[in-house]
């Protein structure tokens, strides 16, 4: 995985939806590794294999593990809260397709409160991330 994993995934876009859902665990495993290599970019892809193919328990599992694989710091903060999106979606997507109206709500007010989140963390650290900070000071 760690020298083709770019042609893998290449590939994997290639395979139809509905054929996915027998790969569903390998996926998820797929989805692992690249959490753990950190590339997040390739679990995205491995968690629109698995919603399209209508594994919604599995792109709950996969994006959880995803999220959970970013520290949990100030330099992390912002790829760890737009993975907490992704996996408030797969989590809304799973609730809906199992038919859990009490937990839809409840996914939707953690959505509101990671927009939030996000919101405020981007207002404290706006100048500490701008990477022209100090460039175009006038002083």
């Amino acid at each position: 995985m760690s020298h083709q994993h770019e042609e893998l995934f290449d590939l994997l876009r290639g395979v139809p939806a509905r054929s996915l859902y027998d790969h569903r665990r390998e996926l998820v495993e797929l989805s692992n590794r690249a959490s753990r290599n950190r590339n997040l970019g390739e679990v995205g892809v491995a968690i629109e294999m698995l919603t399209a193919s209508g594994a919604w328990s599995e792109a709950a599992e996969a994006s959880a593990a995803a999220y959970d694989s970013i520290d949990d710091n100030l330099r992390e903060k912002p790829r760890r809260l737009h993975a907490k999106l992704r996996k408030i979606a797969c989590d809304l997507e799973f609730a809906i397709s199992v038919g859990k109206t009490v937990d839809i709500e409840k996914v939707r007010a953690e959505w509101e409160e990671a927009i939030q989140e996000i919101k405020q963390d981007n207002e404290t650290h706006r100048l500490r991330r701008d990477p022209l900070r100090g460039l175009l000071d006038k002083d």
